[in-house]
């Protein structure tokens, strides 16, 4: 019996790195995708005058249904919100971005971030909607990075339908508790 459990350990250890893997693949997507757009001038120019907001094609929905983000916010130095868009992918439209994520804004885990971070952070938190892949990067003033202007964070929803397609992707029965 002991071979058994061995083995049985084993091939969970080995189906749940798997299921791991995948995830930080897609959480190292948003952050491939965040660095990106940190590096650009419409993000600074964003940042710096948010009332443009309404016309930065990086908020339509095209982006967020190609991308399959459910937020996209800019914050400014103090990582107070000045810009965003909340997208509800299942019902294909705009959703306001809740209260529980401003309120993660100004959480101590967001003030445990360095104001001179180069590096950001990355992970998955718990909310009411369920749990959400986050990605948080410094926006520069300049491509000399010498001063942090504001924060881009961009998030997913870890929903049925991620969960079905990550499922799918590993070839294994997954639920998240």
């Amino acid at each position: 019996l002991g071979g058994f459990s061995d083995t049985e350990l084993r091939s969970a250890e080995k189906d749940t790195n798997r299921v791991m893997v995948a995830f930080v693949d897609d959480i190292n997507t948003l952050d491939a995708i965040a660095s990106d757009w940190t590096s650009r001038d419409d993000t600074r120019a964003m940042v710096i005058n948010p009332t443009s907001s309404a016309q930065w094609s990086r908020f339509s929905d095209d982006t967020f249904e190609r991308l399959q983000f459910n937020y996209i916010i800019l914050l400014n130095s103090s990582m107070a919100p000045v810009a965003g868009k909340g997208y509800d992918l299942e019902s294909h439209r705009q959703m306001a971005i809740p209260e529980e994520l401003n309120e993660f804004f100004l959480s101590e885990t967001i003030r445990l971030l360095p104001g001179n971070s180069t590096t950001g952070m990355m992970g998955i938190i718990r909310n009411r909607q369920g749990p959400l892949m986050l990605v948080i990067r410094p926006v520069y003033a300049d491509s000399m990075q010498s001063r942090i202007i504001g924060y881009i964070f961009m998030g997913r929803y870890l929903d049925a339908a991620e969960v079905a397609r990550v499922s799918s992707m590993v070839q294994l029965p997954l639920e998240i508790y």
